[in-house]
C-alpha cells in the first residue's frame, strides 16, 4: 500500500511546482516577503521580483550651540508586533557623544515608543543638569504632543507633562 502512495506523492508534487512556475511567470509587482517566504519560493525555483528601493535623502547633522546638548532619538515597530523599542544619542556643541540610551517596551505603536523616548531623554537630561536640550524626532506628531500634552494618549500623558513641563520647562526647548 505505501509503494502505491509514493508515485501519487512524487506526482502531486511535480504537478505543484508545475503550477507555481507557470503562475510566478505571469505574476506582476513587487514582492514583500521575510526570509522564511523567500526560501519557500527559492525552493520551488520562483523568481524573485524586489521592490524598488527607498528614494535616499542626504542629511546633514548640526551641532547645537554651546551650551546646549543635541539628543537625537529614534524608534522602531514592526506592524502586527507587540513590542517596539527606541534608542537616542546625546550630543554636545563639539558633537562628542555625552551619553546614549536605548530600551525595549511592551507597546505596540511607533508613536507611543517614540514618546516613551522622549520622556527618558528628559529624564536623563535631568539627571544630569543639561537644562538647555536641543531634541530631534523624525515625527510630527510627536514634536505636537511635546507642544500640546493633551493630545497624546492618557497613559502616557501623566510621564509627558512631568517630564516636559516639571522638569525642564518648555522655554529650554528646541524641538525639530
Amino acid at each position: 500500500m505505501i509503494a502505491s502512495c509514493i508515485p501519487n506523492v512524487a506526482k502531486a508534487c511535480r504537478l505543484i511546482d508545475g503550477h507555481v512556475n507557470a503562475s510566478s511567470r505571469i505574476a506582476s509587482g513587487q514582492m514583500y516577503n521575510n526570509t522564511q517566504d523567500l526560501c519557500v519560493l527559492k525552493r520551488f525555483g520562483v523568481a524573485c521580483r524586489p521592490r524598488r528601493a527607498p528614494r535616499i535623502l542626504e542629511v546633514n547633522w548640526h551641532p547645537p550651540v554651546i551650551g546646549w546638548f543635541k539628543v537625537n532619538i529614534d524608534d522602531a515597530w514592526k506592524r502586527g508586533e507587540d513590542h517596539s523599542s527606541y534608542g537616542g544619542v546625546f550630543r554636545n556643541f563639539q558633537g562628542e557623544v555625552v551619553g546614549a540610551f536605548s530600551s525595549s517596551l511592551d507597546i505596540p505603536s511607533s508613536i507611543a515608543a517614540e514618546v516613551m523616548a522622549v520622556i527618558k531623554a528628559i529624564e536623563l537630561a535631568w539627571v544630569h543638569d543639561w537644562k538647555h536640550i536641543w531634541l530631534e524626532v523624525d515625527s510630527s506628531l510627536v514634536l505636537n504632543f511635546l507642544i500640546s500634552p493633551h493630545m497624546v494618549s492618557w497613559q502616557l500623558q501623566i510621564s509627558l507633562i512631568i517630564c516636559v513641563l516639571d522638569k525642564l520647562g518648555l522655554p529650554n526647548f528646541r524641538f525639530r
